[in-house]
């Protein structure tokens, strides 16, 4: 089990994303928080293209008509029962890996909700939440671009990362 109580099924998954420190280090660096934080956007891609897979293969099925010849197909199975299974298995993975990713999207908003500065957490979830480049984000705050940066600095020295 991963930190959250995410099933061991996304451990390979998340370890090669790099979402955690390494092992035996309990603080992060600037550096390592603020690659932490970006994975939000990379997890939000991921539960899209899973889901997009599991259309896709819905579609598919929904292309395949039965046979109804009366005769032995030599081969065995009917290709709508072959596919339909396919489905429920590639959607039972995905599900489980679509579980592990929101939960650590969780995580990273757990995480954002320790800064207890307002201003700093909003700068941090128009960043990493909502993707804004750091001229948006100075724009929609009103501040200029280099008070934006010592803000975000000050802000991930707030964050605390369980």
């Amino acid at each position: 089990m991963l930190p959250g109580g995410l099933p061991a099924v996304a451990e390979v998954v998340l370890a090669g994303m790099g979402l955690y420190p390494e092992a035996g280090r309990t603080q992060m660096t600037s550096q390592e928080k603020k690659a932490w934080l970006g994975r939000y956007r990379q997890l939000d891609q991921r539960i899209g293209q899973l889901a997009e897979e599991i259309s896709l293969w819905r579609s598919r099925a929904q292309k395949i008509t039965p046979s109804y010849e009366g005769q032995p197909r030599g081969g065995g199975e009917d290709r709508l029962q072959s596919a339909v299974e396919m489905i429920l298995q590639l959607e039972k993975e995905a599900d489980r890996e679509i579980d592990a990713l929101v939960g650590l999207k969780g995580e990273i908003h757990r995480a954002i909700r320790t800064v207890e500065d307002p201003t700093l957490r909003l700068l941090l979830e128009y960043r990493y939440i909502h993707g804004l480049t750091w001229e948006q984000v100075a724009e929609r705050m009103g501040y200029d671009l280099r008070w934006v940066h010592r803000l975000h600095g000050k802000a991930l020295g707030q964050l605390h990362i369980n």
